[in-house]
C-alpha cells in the first residue's frame, strides 16, 4: 500500500479534514520544501469564539518559515 507524500505531511501536519496539504514541492538546492494546504469547506467555526457556520472570506495565499 503506497501513500501519497500529500497524505503523508498532512498526517505529520496533524491536520483533519477540511484542510489538507494539497501540493509538496522538495526543493534540495535551496534546502526547502515548500507546501500548500487547501481548505475544502465554504464555511467553519469561529477560532475566537467557536460559533459554527461562519462563511470564510479570507483565502490569502501566506508563507511562514520554520527557523532553522
Amino acid at each position: 500500500m503506497a501513500i501519497g507524500i500529500e497524505s503523508l505531511f498532512t498526517s505529520a501536519l496533524g491536520l483533519s479534514a477540511p484542510w489538507r496539504v494539497e501540493n509538496v514541492n522538495l526543493d534540495m538546492a535551496r534546502r526547502r520544501i515548500d507546501f500548500d494546504l487547501t481548505c475544502d469547506a465554504k464555511r467553519l467555526a469561529c477560532p475566537v469564539c467557536g460559533l459554527l457556520d461562519q462563511g470564510i472570506h479570507d483565502r490569502q495565499k501566506r508563507q511562514w518559515r520554520h527557523l532553522d
